[in-house]
């Protein structure tokens, strides 16, 4: 089985939200918050997916998470 980084799936989430496939970016951002609830690189790129596709509370959510831990972000 192969195994995937952090760093890929950041990266194919992404490239899913240039793509327009908000709703990827969010399930792959998903995934990994399931099994890493700290990494802050995926609080912000769910929060930039959800502010694109206009889910604007949990886009907020997700940036307040990301603000908490890292106020200078």
């Amino acid at each position: 089985m192969a195994r995937v980084t952090l760093q890929q799936y950041c990266d194919e989430a992404r490239e899913l939200i240039n793509s327009g496939l908000y709703d990827e970016a969010v399930a792959i951002c998903r995934h990994v918050l399931k099994r890493y609830p700290k990494h802050m690189e995926t609080y912000r790129i769910l929060g930039e997916a959800c502010l694109e596709k206009g889910e604007l509370e949990e886009a907020e959510d997700a940036f307040k998470r990301l603000l908490s831990a890292d106020p200078e972000s």
